[in-house]
């Protein structure tokens, strides 16, 4: 089996990716913020507020615990995935991707960079109708095995001369 060809893609920021962790952060924020506020003998309206400041304060704060991407992400066509820019803002770091989540039109990837230095895991939101022509083989890179010399089939027969 060959392994994928080498691919680059740009990604840009997604406000929809931005959006949607906000409203996740607010929605778990005032969730717990509800829970919290159930449980004390106060008025309605103290629960209310109480709800209602810490889903403001969840919407706040989710975006920028999970950041909208963007960047360039990169496979050699061996063995390595790089990133750029890095969590920690250097250039461009090596790494691992795995799907977190797979909607067709829309991935998620997670890159784990492998060398301490490239700082923390990124989340990395992809729609393929952005990346035109590189999604079919981005797609094919992050589903195939990385290629080793030891996983090829013995030959059978004598060796040609």
């Amino acid at each position: 089996m060959r392994p994928a060809p080498a691919v680059t893609v740009q990604m840009p920021a997604d406000a929809a990716w931005t959006l949607a962790s906000a409203v996740l952060g607010a929605v778990a924020a005032g969730g717990l913020g509800a829970l919290l506020a159930s449980h004390f003998e106060h008025s309605r309206t103290w629960a209310w507020w109480a709800t209602t400041a810490a889903a403001a304060i969840g919407a706040w704060l989710m975006p920028r615990l999970v950041p909208a991407g963007g960047g360039r992400l990169r496979w050699d066509g061996a063995e390595h995935w790089w990133f750029s820019p890095c969590a920690d803002g250097a250039g461009e770091c090596c790494g691992r991707v795995a799907v977190a989540l797979d909607l067709d039109g829309w991935l998620l990837l997670r890159f784990f960079p492998s060398e301490p230095a490239g700082g923390r895991a990124s989340w990395l939101p992809l729609r393929e109708t952005r990346l035109g022509a590189a999604a079919h083989g981005l797609r094919a890179a992050v589903y195939s095995r990385r290629f080793s010399p030891d996983d090829q089939l013995p030959r059978r027969g004598p060796e040609p001369e």
